[in-house]
Parts: C-alpha cells; sequence; structure tokens
C-alpha cells in the first residue's frame, strides 16, 4: 500500500543567543500538545481513506500529516532541522519558536542527505507497552553526537504523525495486553500476506522479506503479555488514561562514517541507551535501508522503518530541544543582530574593497568605491583593528593589503586606473610577506617594493632624504628632522633620562650634519667629539649664512670645554647604538636617491612592504624600534607634505601599522597622538591600526589619556575582534546599540568581530565575519616558502663589505676584475652588474625577477 502525504516544507532552527541569561529550564516541549492535535486542521482532507488503482490493484491511503524534527551534526556542530505540514507552518513553527524560549529563527532548508558511506538504524518495539519515565535521557542523547568527528555526519530524526482513530488503536493494544484474539491474529497476518503477494507479483523478494518480518512483529506483539505473572503496569495506566493521545513515531539514527569500528561503536552505545529508556518495553536497534527521500521531506516511510507508538510524555523523552547552555556548548547558533550591514556595502565594483562577509549568509561586504568627495573621506577615515592572537588580524591586514593594491583587477590596465599605493609594516616572523607576495600577478610585480632588514648582508639606507628633498624650500625642515629623529634615537635606546646636554647639544649637531655634513646620526656625533671636523662644519654654516646655528653650536662647544661631562654624557647616550654595526650600515651609507617614498605614495599604485624581523636575532630590538618609528614619522612628514597637492589630486594611499603598541611609549609618536586618526583624512591617507587589546594603551604611560582621547573625539572605524574586551567596554558609547554583553556572546564564533564603519555617508555598527585568508579566495601566482621569503635580497641595499669600508675609509685592495659600481650612479652606462641588479632587470625593485630567478613558478 502506498501512502500519500500532504505537502510540507523544511527548515532550519537556529537558535539565536539573546542579551539576557535564560534560567528557567522549560519541564515540556509544547510542540509535543500541537503535534497531537495536527489531524484537526486535516478533517476535511480525507485522512485514512483509500483509494485502488483499477490497473495495478494497488490501494493508496491518504496519510495523516507528519511533522519531523532532527539535529543533524555536520561539520562539528549539530544543527536543528524541522519538516512541518504547510497548512500548519505558523502554529507549529511559533510552538518551536516558544519552546526555545523565544531565541531562535527558522530558515528554508532542505537536507542533502547521500548514501555514500552511510548505516542507518530505527528504533522498533512493542506499541502496547510503555517506556520508562522516570530517566532523563537528552543528556545521553547529546553524548552520541558528542562521540562523532568534524569529518563524520549523524542525523538523528523523529517523524511523528498523530494515529488518526485513537479508540481503535486503544481497542488494539487492549487485545495485545490480554493476550489478543484469533481474529485479530488473522486479521494482522492477511494483511502481510497480501504485502507478500503484492511483492512476488512484481517479481520481488522483498515481499517474502516482509511477511517473514510481519509474522515476527505479531509474535513481538503478543509474546510479552502471555507470559505468565507478567504484570505491566505503566502500560496499563497509558492505556486507561483518557488524556493520553498516541502516535505513531519513526525515530531514526544515521551515521555516515567509513570507519567500520565506529559504526559498531555507535551501535553498541545506542543499543545501551535504548535498555535504559525502554521500561516496560522493548526496544531495540534494528539497521534498515531508508528512503532518503522520503527522508528529506520528512514523510515516515512505512513498509521500510518499524514505528514506536508514543504518548506525550514518552515522546518528550525522545525530542531532545536543547536548552540555552547546551545551544551555546555544541549547537550552531547565531548572535542576535540588533543592526544589518548596509546595502550600500554589497557593491562588488572594481575599486571596492572586500571589507568582510555577512554574519551567518557568508555575502561579502565592501569598502564601497568612492564617487563624491564625500565617499572619498568615509574610505579613508582611520581604522583601529583590536584583537589578541589567533583573532584573524592579520588575515584581515593581509586582504586590505592586496585588495587596495590589486583592487580586483584583472589586467595592468585597471590595476593603474583602480590600484592604490599601500605601505605595510611586518613586525612579526614574515609571514604576512611571504602571503601577500604570493598573490601579486606579473604585471603589477614592477612596483613591489620590499624592504627586508633581515638582510643584514645588503643593508637599505635609512634616513629622511626624501622628506627634506620635497621640503627643499623649507627653513625649518632640517631642525624638525633633527629634533624628530633625535627623540627616537634616545627613545629606542630606552634612555629614561634623556638629559638636556643630550638634547640640545646633539639635535643641533644633528641639525648642523643636515645642513652642511653627511645629514646623519653618526656624523652628528663626530661633529661633537673631533674638533677639527667641527670647524670644518662651521666654516660651511657660515658660506650657507646661517648664523643662527653657528652660535648655537659654538655655545654648546664652549660648554662642553668647560665642562667635559657633557661631551661624556652624550657618547654614553649614544654610543650603544653606534656600538651597533647593523645601526652603523643603515644610517652612515650614502644616501639611496632610489629609495623615494614620496613617488611611491603619489605616482602609479606601489606595495612597499617593511620588514622588521621581531625575534631579535637578525637585528637587536632597540634597531628594530628606532626602525619602526623612523620609518613611520617619515611616512607621517611625507603625507603632511601633501598639502602642496590640489587636494583632488591627492590620491588615496593605504598604511597598515601593525601592532602600534610597539611603538608607542617613542615620543615622537606620542607627539602625533592628537592627530593620529583626524589628521590623515585631510591628505587622503587611510590609516589602520592594530593593538592587541586596551593594555596595549598602557605602552603609552602618561600620554594614554590623550590617546583616548583622540580615539573618542575623531571616531575612527573600528574592527573588534576577539580579546578586546575591555576596549568594547571602554568605546562603549561609540558602538552603541551593541554592549558588552552581545560582543561577549558574538565571540563564541570564530573569526566575528563588531564593526563600526562609515559608508554611504552614515555611521554603521554591525557584526559581521571575516572574510577568508587570500590564500583561500584570491589566485597564488608563485609559491614563496617563508624561508625564501625572509631570504629575499635588497635589491636597494648595497653590500655590506663595500658599506662598512666606506664608513670606517677602509681602502679596497687592487682587483684585477672591474670592482662593483653604487647602484645610484652611473644609471645608463652600461656596467658588470652584481647578482642583485640581475635581478632587477626591469624594476629597480626586482620582485618579480627574483621569484623568477629563485624558481618560484606560477601556481594554476
Amino acid at each position: 500500500m502506498r501512502y500519500k502525504g500532504f505537502k510540507t516544507e523544511s527548515y532550519q532552527m537556529i537558535p539565536v543567543l539573546g542579551l539576557e541569561e535564560i534560567n528557567d529550564k522549560k519541564k515540556y516541549n509544547y510542540i509535543i500538545n500541537r503535534v497531537t492535535e495536527m489531524n484537526k486542521s486535516y478533517a476535511n482532507k480525507g485522512i485514512g481513506n483509500r483509494v485502488r488503482d483499477q490497473k495495478t490493484g494497488e490501494i493508496t491511503q491518504v496519510d495523516a500529516p507528519n511533522f519531523s524534527y532532527r539535529l543533524y551534526k555536520d561539520d562539528g556542530k549539530i544543527q536543528q532541522h524541522v519538516t512541518v505540514p504547510r497548512n500548519l507552518k505558523d502554529t507549529l513553527l511559533t510552538t518551536l519558536f516558544n519552546d526555545m524560549h523565544k531565541g531562535c529563527k527558522f530558515t528554508p532548508s532542505k537536507l542533502d542527505l547521500s548514501g555514500e558511506h552511510l548505516t542507518a538504524f530505527a528504533i522498533k518495539g512493542n506499541p502496547h507497552l510503555a517506556i520508562d519515565l522516570e530517566g532523563k535521557y537528552h543528556q545521553q542523547i547529546k553524548n552520541l553526537f558528542q562521540g562523532i568527528s568534524k569529518h563524520e555526519k549523524l542525523l538523528y530524526n523523529i517523524t511523528i504523525k498523530e494515529v488518526e482513530n485513537q479508540k481503535q488503536r486503544r481497542r488494539e493494544m487492549e487485545r495485545a495486553m490480554t493476550g489478543g484474539t484469533g481474529k485479530f491474529v488473522m486479521k494482522q497476518t492477511k494483511k502481510l500476506s497480501q504485502l507478500a503477494w503484492n511483492g512476488t507479483k512484481n517479481k520481488s523478494d522483498e515481499g517474502v522479506k516482509e511477511f517473514m518480518e510481519g509474522m515476527e512483529a505479531i509474535k513481538e506483539w503478543f509474546l510479552p503479555a502471555n507470559k505468565k505473572n507478567e504484570a505491566h503496569p505503566l502500560s496499563r495506566i497509558r492505556l486507561e488514561a483518557e488524556n493520553i493521545h498516541f502516535m505513531d513515531c519513526e525515530i531514526l539514527f544515521l551515521l555516515w562514517t567509513n570507519n567500520t569500528k565506529k559504526v559498531t561503536s555507535f551501535k553498541n552505545k545506542l543499543e545501551k541507551l535504548m535498555e535504559q529508556m525502554q521500561g516496560e518495553n522493548k526496544l531495540k536497534v534494528t539497521e534498515i535501508k531508508p528512503d532518503l527521500t522520503k527522508i528529506a521531506h520528512g514523510h515516515i516511510q512505512y513498509e521500510k522503518t518499524p514505528l514506536l507508538c508514543l504518548y506525550q510524555t514518552e515522546l518528550d523523552k525522545f525530542l531532545y530541544i536543547p536548552e540555552p547552555d547546551d545551544v551555546k556548548e555544541v549547537f550552531y547558533n547565531e548572535c542576535q543582530q540588533k543592526t544589518q550591514i548596509p546595502e550600500v556595502m554589497f557593491k562588488n565594483q572594481k575599486g571596492a574593497l572586500a571589507l568582510c562577509k555577512e554574519l551567518y549568509t557568508n555575502t561579502v561586504a565592501y569598502m564601497p568605491k568612492p564617487i563624491s568627495a564625500t565617499d572619498i573621506d568615509n574610505r579613508i577615515k582611520a581604522m583601529l583593528l583590536v584583537g589578541e592572537q589567533g583573532s584573524g588580524k592579520t588575515s584581515l591586514i593581509e586582504n586590505q593589503i592586496l585588495e587596495t593594491f590589486l583592487a580586483g583587477a584583472t589586467d595592468e590596465k585597471e590595476w593603474l586606473k583602480h590600484g592604490k599605493s599601500t605601505i605595510a609594516f611586518e613586525v612579526a616572523d614574515g609571514a604576512l610577506i611571504q602571503s601577500v607576495q604570493q598573490h601579486i600577478p606579473d604585471w603589477a610585480k614592477r612596483n613591489v617594493i620590499v624592504i627586508n632588514h633581515a638582510d643584514t648582508e645588503n643593508p637599505v639606507y635609512v634616513g629622511f632624504h626624501d622628506v627634506l628633498k620635497v621640503n627643499k624650500e623649507s627653513r625649518s625642515i632640517k631642525k624638525q628632522v633633527a629634533d624628530t629623529e633625535t627623540k627616537i634615537l634616545l627613545d629606542s635606546i630606552g634612555d629614561s633620562s634623556k638629559t638636556i646636554a643630550v638634547e640640545r647639544h646633539f639635535k643641533a649637531a644633528l641639525q648642523a650634519s643636515y645642513e652642511a655634513g653627511k645629514g646623519n646620526l653618526v656624523d652628528a656625533l663626530s661633529i661633537l667629539k673631533d674638533e677639527t671636523y667641527f670647524n670644518v662644519i662651521v666654516n660651511k654654516l657660515i658660506d650657507l649664512k646661517k648664523y643662527t646655528l653657528v652660535n648655537v653650536l659654538k655655545g654648546n662647544m664652549e660648554d662642553m670645554k668647560n665642562d667635559p661631562t657633557v661631551l661624556k654624557t652624550i657618547k654614553n647616550r649614544i654610543m650603544p647604538f653606534m656600538a651597533d654595526e647593523d645601526f652603523m650600515n643603515l644610517v652612515a651609507q650614502d644616501v639611496n636617491q632610489e629609495i623615494d617614498f614620496w613617488k611611491w605614495m603619489n605616482g602609479e599604485p606601489y606595495l612597499v612592504l617593511i620588514y622588521l624581523p621581531g625575534s631579535g636575532q637578525e637585528i637587536s630590538q632597540e634597531l628594530r624600534k628606532f626602525l619602526f618609528t623612523n620609518y613611520f614619522v617619515k611616512i607621517w612628514m611625507l603625507m603632511l607634505a601633501r598639502e602642496r597637492i590640489e587636494k583632488e589630486k591627492r590620491k588615496e594611499c593605504l598604511v597598515i601599522i601593525d601592532e602600534l603598541h610597539q611603538v608607542i611609549d617613542q615620543r615622537a609618536i606620542q607627539n602625533l597622538f592628537g592627530s593620529l586618526f583626524k589628521e590623515p583624512r585631510k591628505y587622503r591617507f587611510r590609516f589602520i591600526f592594530s593593538i592587541h587589546g586596551w593594555s596595549s594603551f598602557n605602552e603609552a604611560g602618561k600620554n594614554k589619556d590623550k590617546l583616548i582621547g583622540a580615539i573618542e573625539d575623531a571616531r575612527p572605524n573600528l574592527v573588534l575582534l576577539k580579546g578586546g574586551d575591555g576596549f568594547f567596554k571602554s568605546m562603549a558609547s561609540l558602538l552603541a546599540p551593541y554592549d558588552l554583553k552581545d560582543y561577549t556572546s558574538l565571540m563564541n564564533s570564530k573569526f566575528c568581530g563588531v564593526f563600526r564603519i562609515d559608508a554611504g555617508g552614515k555611521t554603521h555598527i554591525f557584526m559581521a565575519q571575516l572574510i577568508e585568508p587570500a590564500s583561500m579566495r584570491l589566485p597564488i601566482y608563485q609559491k614563496i616558502s617563508l624561508e625564501e621569503s625572509r631570504n629575499l635580497m635588497n635589491c636597494l641595499g648595497r653590500s655590506r663589505i663595500e658599506v662598512e669600508a666606506k664608513i670606517h675609509g677602509i681602502k679596497k685592495e687592487e682587483k684585477t676584475e672591474k670592482p662593483k659600481e653604487d647602484v645610484t650612479a652611473k644609471k645608463d652606462e652600461k656596467k658588470e652588474e652584481t647578482a642583485c641588479n640581475n635581478k632587477q632587470e626591469k624594476s629597480r625593485n626586482g620582485f618579480a625577477m627574483i621569484s623568477r630567478e629563485s624558481g618560484f613558478q606560477p601556481v594554476n
């Protein structure tokens, strides 16, 4: 016999974690009451009617409405799914909503079930006998799921229908309780014989099989009641109680695994659980071959699976609808969202920057492509990224680098039109630079600059020459640079005394070096300690008519003569750096005009990656801090120099300062606190600052409040990932309507955060998840290992041996071969190039050529 079911609709039931903790545990699932009344709504739909096909003789019966509830573990999380009769959708879903403490939502979803590596079990028992009502078995059901690995799947499926004729079912159960009658046995046997006959007519073995299984079922139905002196008090009560309503329940467990031992173990655990639950009944676990289509549509399979006859309280033992604590622990859930990502951020255009994804739909949200001046102001607003290690900060930074520099371009023409210059600091192990380089297509490699301070054999010139060049008309710029560089030097050493002698005397000497000397820190010390060289510099300054500086220098020299401890103090403060060969090789070598941050910021799109190794083994921690601050301040000064460019011609430039807290104690940085999050917008600079959390600001010392005030005043874009609790608490006024409870709840999900973003002329606060790492979403054009990336040669550097020889005045030995020429000299002459120059070919950076000659191959 065939069964004709009513149309159903399927949904995923998703718990939504609310603001308040739910302390009241429900004692009963009220959905059960609704399921026992489903037939009323279909009273005029012909439930139970049968029609015989005149040609085939097959009988079709109109089935009662079916309700299906499922727990489905896939990819490590348990999902809840329901299938409901279409006409009862509103009533049943509302009841489920209340059973979930009004903390869930329903999303249309149909399970796609595969037969591969599937083992299915059904639970069968005697319909007239009661199960145990004393035990609580939801925890044991949950334990079955906890034994399923992330690469396995388990479906717990309960499909329920209300018994069409309750009185008839009671009579049948009464007969079974008393041993039955011959007439009833004959009637059941006749039914099974007909099924067998239908099967054999179709040349199928299934008919015979069904007949034999049916006879066994009849034995199980009657035998328990025929045993002498055997009593079933609970079964008798359930039969006689008027308020009891019976339901036919198909209870299935579907396990997907290719591990046979796991199947055996799971079956043993399930059988043990059924033994505990069976009470006066005899619950058995039997393996079946399910009809996956019927299961997906929420229909009972009848011929293929046994049914249990349960009433309300018994069904509640099987129907595991989780409490909030269980939801947080192992169930797929979502957080309550008070806001949504604005529509303007879902436009995927060339020049738009992929930023995040909608929390549960995976729809990518973008920083919109700017059209108007207001759009540009919104996009270039500074961003503060807060999160602990492992929260996804580095992944977000990688994506922002590639999105900004490449702008989603598919060819060089698009790139030149939409790409933006990007400068990024890498202060960890170099993995960020490694990852970024792998995603650069050939047509963009010519504008990739890698300054690798792990390569101490080819030191790169470090100084403010490009700042001075841009500001060559300024009369004060050299003094500003000298003041700033002196502060950076002393703060990097960690000198807490910062005596007047150092501040006054060394600053003046460094200014003089920039005006008339070599223009570096080493040269400044030479001016102070070498009286002959001092006089040479003074005479040059007189020729340059720098009389004020001359008078200051002479006054300082007089003081040092009168008090010899002054020079001694200066030496004591400065010498730790002067004894560092790596420091000397960077700051004391000749200027390299090819290092031109002004060009990289204001011309074609350039990607400048500055690697400052953090282990303290390649370079000292003091030198690392000096370089970090030096580059940062230089970029800032060049940004301010953009005021000479017409506003509409100022190109967007992204600067990423990873782990700002590492230099937040530097006075040169603290002096910028008031402007750090506000000033860059004028010059079309977009800064992204990352910190670990609120404690990072402790490095600012007494200036901490000034930094916090600057953030509150500027109201930058914010991204708060895991570990930003303290920051959220202090900045709660900027993140309304979300509060700390919302944020804490969201942190149960990986790689999610609270975003405060300006877009479309408005400020938007929303929850979102990070987009996938670049390696998962962007093409890889060449494989580069971390070791290869860290060992990239500085093609804008010079040989350490030659640099040291020039600094210390060591003459080279005569050689028969032509000596290496300075890379800054005679660019157009044909010469015997060094290994680094060979790798440059088309670009002075030579990233593409380095990759090719190192054997890196494109990945299809």
